[in-house]
């Protein structure tokens, strides 16, 4: 059994949004999502995100200064406040591979 929905052309719209530790009593992040066929919902979720980001990156130096805790010196003129990956990835909301 399926449904036809004429000779028209089908339309697929999709959304999404994913909000950073937006949850104000346990500081989880959320991602919605919804799919739309010719204007009607198809698919929809909402939840909270329970385990760590992954991060996929091919560069081996950006990996390294992420995860290593102490600042090298060819990196000295980035000041410690902007390392907010490096903390993500030390409270494990993040996980870099």
């Amino acid at each position: 059994m399926f449904l036809v929905y004429g000779n028209g052309e089908l339309i697929l719209e999709g959304y999404s949004d994913a909000s950073f530790q937006s949850d104000d009593d346990d500081a989880k992040s959320q991602l919605e999502f919804v799919f739309k066929l010719n204007g009607g919902v198809v698919a929809w979720k909402s939840s909270k995100i329970g385990e760590p980001v992954v991060i996929f990156c091919d560069n081996n130096e950006a990996i390294a200064q992420a995860k290593e805790p102490r600042s090298h010196h060819r990196f000295k003129h980035i000041l410690r406040q902007y390392h907010l990956l490096r903390e993500m990835i030390g409270r494990g909301d993040v996980r870099m591979d």
